[in-house]
């Protein structure tokens, strides 16, 4: 096991992971958004971030494969070139931020986010490309600072009302790109190593069973409920920690 990790919390996150993949596989986000706020309470971001990645790419897979047809090109691209320039800014951070400091970042993005998605909240966007390059560079530097890439994107998805089922396979296309040159990084820079594979190895099961979940309540629960269940869960769940991790900050 990688140091920081004991038996006892990965069997803690194989019940977590399951139901943010479930989230993910449905909504085509939340996966870090519903897990990360929790893992953060048993991993430092140090130790989550090489262990969640490889998580990430497996979730994405799944549903890249059911939906790569509804992929479009001419969205994907700004989001996928700014956010593969913001990674190495992300693995900078991540190894120069104390913990304390990137889990209330983390869980106050989390909890920004969720509140704008739940209320609603849409912003007139006429230069869309220019509004997703700037998504795109965010998003990749929260990939490999805190694992939690997907809140910028998504919102801006759903403030532009892209369609469904384009929403998820773009979603999952864009953090496939993004995850990988993650990885990719991470790896060259010693982060990722066979102790923390082992642990995402661990893990996988729960990612494809919770998307085989994912695949048959697609079709019966709508969209809109699941969306703002998850980031309802997301607001609890991110609110914890802020005030878990405020109260024993270390700078």
């Amino acid at each position: 096991m990688p140091p920081g990790v004991e038996p006892n919390t990965v069997v803690i996150a194989i019940a977590i992971v399951l139901a943010a993949a479930v989230v993910k596989g449905t909504t085509g986000f939340g996966f870090a958004l519903v897990s990360t706020p929790l893992l953060l309470l048993f991993w430092e971001p140090k130790v989550l971030v090489p262990i969640f990645l490889p998580l990430s790419i497996i979730a994405d897979i799944l549903i890249v494969a059911q939906t790569w047809r509804r992929v479009e090109w001419m969205k994907v691209l700004p989001l996928v070139a700014s956010g593969i320039a913001g990674v190495p800014l992300g693995a900078y951070l991540l190894t120069t931020v104390s913990a304390d400091l990137l889990k209330l970042m983390v869980s106050g993005i989390a909890l920004s986010m969720a509140t704008l998605m739940l209320s609603g909240i849409t912003i007139a966007i006429s230069r869309e490309k220019l509004a997703s390059a700037i998504t795109g560079f965010v998003s990749g530097v929260l990939s490999t600072s805190t694992t939690m890439s997907g809140p910028p994107v998504a919102l801006l998805m759903i403030n532009q009302r892209w369609d469904k089922e384009t929403f998820r396979a773009c979603l999952a296309m864009f953090f496939l790109v993004i995850q990988i040159t993650g990885i990719l990084y991470l790896t060259f820079l010693g982060n990722i190593t066979p102790k923390t594979l082992t642990v995402s190895i661990a893990l996988w099961p729960s990612v494809i069973a919770g998307n085989l979940i994912a695949v048959k309540i697609l079709s019966r629960i709508p969209q809109s409920t699941f969306i703002r269940i998850a980031t309802a869960l997301v607001m609890i769940t991110a609110t914890f920690v802020i005030v878990e991790t405020a109260l024993t900050f270390d700078i």
